[in-house]
């Protein structure tokens, strides 16, 4: 950490934590923050699933102004939904912390938070919802994007049952019909790899 890492930071600008994991549960990615904090550079973006980030570890961790982007990754927009995609995961603490990002975000301690949620037959119905809780919590960007057959934790089939992008999927009619209400078109949607195959695009539906 001290004879490597921390000395090629000085030349970085920005450092991402972490995509593949909470940031705030790997004690690497801590002690990278911890060994920069009271610095302005490198800034940091956090990828995260804001159960650990509570007021305790964001000032353990974090410093003021330091934090870039913080991007919350979700996926749903009401308890039961979480517990069926985030096991684990309690979506009264999740809005408790949205609570605190917000809050720094509104006193500029963060710059830009954004809020992802991969669309799959179990969450597609909750899209305008979740667009609320952006606005809620002054997300500037709610990103959707299509779950793909990335991991080995299902199926190739199984996948393919929860891709309601599809075009062959029975729940594309529903899928569309949802994208097209006017709660979901709104300008801090991006509409991440949804296919102009599959459904349209928010950017699109955006244009006159």
């Amino acid at each position: 950490m001290h004879d490597f890492i921390v000395p090629f930071l000085k030349d970085t600008d920005q450092i991402r934590l972490s995509g593949n994991g909470e940031p705030f549960a790997s004690q690497h990615n801590r002690r990278i923050m911890k060994a920069t904090k009271g610095n302005i550079t490198p800034s940091i973006n956090l990828h995260t699933n804001a159960m650990l980030c509570d007021e305790r570890n964001w000032r353990d961790c974090c410093s003021h102004g330091r934090v870039n982007e913080i991007h919350v990754s979700i996926d749903a927009a009401t308890p039961k939904t979480n517990a069926a995609i985030r096991r684990g995961g309690v979506f009264v603490r999740l809005l408790r912390n949205l609570e605190l990002i917000a809050f720094l975000r509104s006193t500029g301690e963060i710059n830009r938070i954004k809020l992802s949620f991969v669309i799959q037959a179990v969450n597609f119905r909750e899209m305008p919802a979740f667009v609320a809780l952006g606005r809620q919590f002054g997300a500037d960007e709610v990103f959707f994007s299509n779950i793909q057959l990335w991991t080995q934790a299902k199926s190739a089939d199984q996948y393919r049952a929860v891709q309601v992008w599809r075009n062959d999927h029975p729940m594309n009619p529903e899928l569309i019909t949802i994208m097209r209400e006017k709660k979901s078109n709104d300008p801090i949607v991006s509409s991440g790899n949804l296919s102009d195959k599959a459904a349209p695009s928010y950017a699109s539906m955006n244009m006159p």
